[in-house]
């Protein structure tokens, strides 16, 4: 087995939906994509573009044809922005 498929095994029996880095990230079914250092990622969710408080300015949207992102928290979790916070 692959270090690409122990990191998915891994993900998977502990609830997560894939990897997140600074600017990118993948999902345990196409883990790691880009064959670029990963050492930096952290396990992540996947968020649903529908629904998402960010979803009109989300730079990631629609990338690897995913209509969403992965992020080190749950989007339920992450409050909406006030009106202030998306003006910044």
């Amino acid at each position: 087995m692959r270090c690409s498929g122990i990191v998915a095994t891994w993900l998977r029996d502990n609830g997560y939906d894939g990897l997140a880095g600074e600017e990118c990230g993948c999902g345990v079914e196409d883990l790691m994509p880009c064959c670029d250092t990963y050492a930096e990622c952290e396990p992540a969710y996947h968020w649903q573009r529908e629904g998402c408080a960010r979803a009109d300015t989300c730079e990631y949207a629609g990338e690897c044809g995913v209509d969403g992102c992965w992020r080190t928290k749950r989007q339920m979790d992450v409050p909406a922005p006030t009106d202030q916070e998306e003006a910044l």
